[in-house]
C-alpha cells in the first residue's frame, strides 16, 4: 500500500475515534478537570460544563434532525412511477460487518449494511437491474444475503475498496467492463453527498438512491426534541462524521457533492 494511502486511512480511523462525539466531547471535559486540579478551578470548571452541555445538546433529537437536514440533499426514488435508464445497475455501498457473530457461527453484516441491502433488493424487484455490492469489509457477505434472504440472484461484487473514494474507482471499473453506463447509487442519505462527490468523478452517470430518510411529517418536534437519547447521539455522530468527511474529501480528493 502506498505511503500516502496508508496515511489517509490511518488518519481517517484516528479522527473518527478521537474527535467525533461522544469521545470528542469527553477529552475537553478531562482537560477541564485537569485544570481544576492544577489550580485553575474557574477555567477548568467552565470547560467541564461546556463539554457536558455540548454532549447533552448532541444527544437531543432536535440536534440530530438539524444536523441531518444539512445532508438531506437528494429526493428518494419512486421506482413504481419511473422506468430505469438503459444500461443501468444498482450499486450498494458497504456499511461494515460484525466480526464473530456467534449466532451465525462467523462474521455477519452490520444493521446499516442490512438496511442498504433491503432497499437495493426493493429496487431490484421493481426494476430487475443487476446489483453490485462494493466494499472489502462485507462485500462477499452482502452478496450472500442478497441472494439467500432477499431473492436477488444477479449480484456482482467489488471487494477491493477500503473507503468511499476507492468504491467509486473500483465499482466504475467493474461496471464499465460489463457494459454499464449508468448506476443507481444506494447508501444512507447522510452518506450520499460524500458518495455522490466520489462517484461523479468517474466516467459513469450516477443517480442517487438515498435511504434511511427522516419522516416527512416533522416528528421529534416540541419538547420531545429536547429529551436526550442514545439514538439521537448516534445520529449526531454520523452527521458530524459526514460533515467533516465532506471537507476531508474536498481537500484530499477534490470531490464535490
Amino acid at each position: 500500500m502506498a505511503t500516502g494511502t496508508r496515511r489517509v486511512l490511518w488518519w481517517g480511523g484516528a479522527w473518527k475515534a478521537l474527535l467525533l462525539p461522544p469521545t470528542g466531547l469527553i477529552w475537553p471535559a478531562l482537560i477541564g478537570f485537569g485544570w481544576m486540579l492544577a489550580g485553575s478551578p474557574n477555567l477548568g470548571f467552565g470547560l467541564l460544563m461546556l463539554s457536558f452541555v455540548a454532549l447533552v445538546v448532541m444527544s437531543m433529537p432536535g440536534t440530530h434532525r438539524w444536523l441531518g437536514r444539512r445532508l438531506d440533499l437528494y429526493a428518494p426514488l419512486d421506482p413504481g412511477a419511473q422506468r430505469p435508464m438503459e444500461k443501468s445497475a444498482i450499486v450498494v455501498l458497504d456499511a461494515g460487518r460484525r466480526l464473530d457473530a456467534r449466532e451465525y457461527g462467523g462474521d455477519s453484516i452490520k444493521p446499516r449494511t442490512l438496511e442498504r441491502l433491503r432497499y437495493s433488493a426493493w429496487l431490484y424487484h421493481h426494476w430487475h437491474l443487476p446489483v453490485l455490492v462494493s466494499g472489502n469489509g462485507a462485500g462477499k457477505l452482502m452478496a450472500e444475503v442478497l441472494d439467500s434472504s432477499f431473492g436477488v440472484p444477479e449480484v456482482w461484487m467489488e471487494v477491493e475498496s477500503r473507503n468511499t473514494h476507492e468504491s467509486a474507482i473500483h465499482s466504475s471499473e467493474v461496471l464499465r467492463r460489463r457494459g454499464i453506463e449508468h448506476m443507481y447509487l444506494v447508501t444512507h442519505f447522510w452518506h450520499m453527498p460524500r458518495a455522490i462527490g466520489a462517484f461523479r468523478d468517474t466516467e459513469l452517470t450516477v443517480t442517487p438512491a438515498p435511504m434511511g430518510l427522516f419522516a416527512a411529517d416533522g416528528r421529534e418536534t416540541g419538547w420531545g426534541s429536547l429529551i436526550p437519547r442514545i439514538s439521537a447521539l448516534e445520529g449526531s455522530h454520523c452527521a458530524v462524521h459526514e460533515l467533516i468527511g465532506l471537507s476531508w474529501y474536498l481537500l484530499w480528493y477534490r470531490h464535490r457533492p
